[in-house]
């Protein structure tokens, strides 16, 4: 701004001089010289200053041009400086993008892992409710007790498979089925890391007893869809450590 206001008074005091010169030149050749000729012949000895104001108005042209240079080179880097605004800005917007995406990311995991233990707690308390009459001292006695739980389910299993009747048409196995893999199906599909789905799927093999991993294995055998998901979350190995 200064340097602007500094360029300003340059130029009229540049104007003001030439001015002055001009007028101060014409009245001494009015008042020294007494006609018109001698007036004409002494403006005719000025010739040259013509070609000093021819000069000087093309040296005020190239001035004009260097201070228009001046003004391009600012807005140049006005421009520049400009451009750096919006790459920090932008870089900003993304890092701000990227810590909304791990924040969703953190609750659709939290979501995933409260509706994963809400299942496993309603599969849990079907296999502990669960009752079924066991022989007390063998297949063959006429006595029995009441077995509850894991035992009733594996005792409920073996009498079905003894009748070679079909285990996943059996009511209470059918609803255990369905609660189990659909626990497995929504990890599977869940907007979740990898990494995240097999902490999922561990906790649901925590929860699940050895025997109740044996007994769907051996009642999906044929379904490959829900046997790709077994193995892919490591319940094939636990399946395999019966044998």
């Amino acid at each position: 701004m200064k340097s602007d206001k500094k360029t300003y008074w340059s130029l009229n005091a540049i104007i003001s001089v030439v001015v002055l010169a001009w007028f101060v030149l014409g009245a001494l050749a009015y008042f020294i010289f007494g006609n018109w000729t001698d007036r004409g012949t002494f403006g005719d000895m000025f010739g040259s200053v013509n070609v000093l104001f021819s000069g000087l108005a093309f040296a005020t042209v190239m001035y004009t041009i260097h201070l228009q240079k001046q003004d391009l080179n600012i807005q140049r880097e006005v421009q520049q400086i400009q451009i750096q605004d919006m790459k920090m800005q932008a870089q900003a917007t993304a890092k701000s993008a990227e810590q909304l995406e791990v924040q969703q990311r953190l609750m659709n995991y939290q979501i995933s892992q409260d509706t994963v233990l809400k299942l496993i707690g309603v599969k849990q308390k079907m296999v502990q409710e669960f009752s079924w009459e066991v022989p007390t001292s063998g297949p063959s006695s006429n006595s029995y007790k009441m077995a509850l739980g894991p035992e009733a389910m594996s005792a409920c299993y073996i009498s079905i498979k003894r009748k070679k009747g079909n285990v996943t048409d059996d009511k209470f196995f059918k609803q255990y089925f369905r609660i189990f893999f659909y626990t497995l199906q929504l990890i599977n599909e869940a907007d979740l890391t990898d990494k995240q789905k097999q902490i999922l799927a561990d906790i649901l093999g925590i929860e699940t007893s050895d025997k109740e991993i044996q007994i769907i294995y051996e009642s999906h055998e044929k379904e490959q869809s829900k046997l790709f998901l077994l193995k892919h979350y490591g319940f094939y190995n636990q399946f395999k450590s019966f044998y």
